[in-house]
């Protein structure tokens, strides 16, 4: 067995293989066509107390109790692909790597109502972020300032009235009228009641 098959096989990098061998894992074969005895590697990993000596037990009944399951629920289990050894005994570590595998890749069906809501409780939780933060104002206040601004303007156009007469009454009027119509189209407020002005007769 060359590097690149035993890195394959036992799942260890380049670099763990390179420190393993500075210290003392057997090989035979020069630098740079070494060659691995799997049994003498297995042997080696063992004394470092790098690699653990497999859990094995005969029995199905021993097998579940290892693995905090019960006898059905493994069953089950080696009926879907569960590794089993050739002589009929059961590898415990494998057999809880292939179900730890499993779960990973097994996804539950997600309801198009939940990912809604999620949306919509994210959307919600920003919203209320950036109020906090006074970068988002709501639509009654916007609509307040604009009252605020529009008094003020029927205010100036009284004084510009009584000192340039009625045209720039009117000139005022008009623009009021503009910044109303653009309010209403940005802000609509159904339940808005009618604004008394003096200015409209």
């Amino acid at each position: 067995m060359n590097a690149k098959e035993l890195i394959s096989t036992i799942g260890a990098t380049r670099k763990q293989l390179a420190s393993w061998i500075e210290r003392g894992l057997p090989f035979s074969g020069k630098a740079n066509q070494r060659n691995f005895d799997p049994q003498e590697v297995s042997d080696w990993l063992l004394a470092e107390g790098i690699a653990q000596r497999p859990r094995i037990v005969e029995t199905l009944a021993d097998a579940a109790a290892a693995i905090s399951v019960n006898r059905r629920t493994l069953c089950e289990w080696m009926k879907k692909g569960a590794p089993r050894l050739p002589n009929g005994n059961y590898d415990i570590d494998a057999i809880a790597a292939w179900r730890d595998a499993r779960r990973q890749t097994e996804q539950k069906p997600v309801s198009i109502w939940h990912l809604r809501y999620l949306a919509e409780r994210t959307k919600s939780a920003r919203l209320d972020r950036k109020r906090q933060e006074s970068q988002l104002v709501d639509r009654s206040s916007c609509r307040k300032m604009f009252q605020i601004l529009t008094n003020h303007l029927r205010q100036a156009g009284e004084r510009l009235g009584e000192k340039f007469g009625p045209a720039a009454r009117k000139l005022i009027h008009e623009a009021i009228q503009d910044i109303e119509r653009e309010a209403d189209a940005v802000f609509p407020d159904k339940d808005k009641s009618p604004t008394t002005d003096s200015t409209r007769q």
